[in-house]
């Protein structure tokens, strides 16, 4: 991994790291915005998930705010070591949209219409740097293009194969008649 790319990764999983450990030791400033949507993760989790299941996702909101803070500080965590890195990026990515989602501006607050505004899109702009994390393969090829190129290299071999089996056939049905016209003309 290049130095560049090191302290890239460093300085997106800081922010996480830092604000994933706060919601953990301090989850009460952090309770009120996530109120709603907290609701609504429970709500859905009660209606969609089987009940043996639904019944151990605690309901409590601050419980809520830890759990994802936690969730936060170690995919940070992922990130920054390059231990998974793009597993983490993506659990980031996928748990931080509530979170962007919260921060939302509201038209009935006209007042922090520009600081809510600010918040909303830096939660966007860490969406797009998380998106970009996972699927950075630092210049190697991934899995989908590994598996295309094994497949199209497979495929001329195949190919070439069945040309060469057909010609060889073809040679040895031209002899046999030779030699059958030959014993029998």
């Amino acid at each position: 991994m290049s130095f560049i790319r090191f302290a890239a990764r460093s300085l997106l999983a800081s922010y996480f790291i830092a604000d994933g450990c706060k919601a953990v030791v301090q989850p009460s400033p952090l309770v009120e915005d996530a109120e709603t949507t907290a609701q609504g993760f429970s709500r859905a989790a009660s209606r969609y998930l089987p009940e043996s299941v639904a019944e151990r996702i605690p309901t409590e909101t601050k419980t809520l705010v830890r759990i994802h803070g936690g969730i936060e500080a170690v995919a940070g965590v992922m990130i920054a070591t390059g231990l998974g890195r793009r597993l983490g990026a993506t659990v980031l990515a996928i748990s931080y949209l509530p979170k962007a989602i919260s921060h939302r501006p509201r038209r009935s607050a006209r007042s922090a219409g520009v600081s809510a505004t600010a918040v909303f899109n830096r939660d966007l702009a860490l969406i797009g740097a998380l998106v970009l994390e996972a699927l950075d393969t630092e210049g190697k090829p991934d899995l989908g293009w590994l598996a295309a190129d094994r497949k199209k290299r497979l495929t001329h071999v195949a190919q070439q194969t069945a040309k060469a089996t057909k010609k060889a056939t073809k040679r040895k049905a031209n002899e046999l008649r030779d030699q059958i016209n030959d014993t029998f003309c």
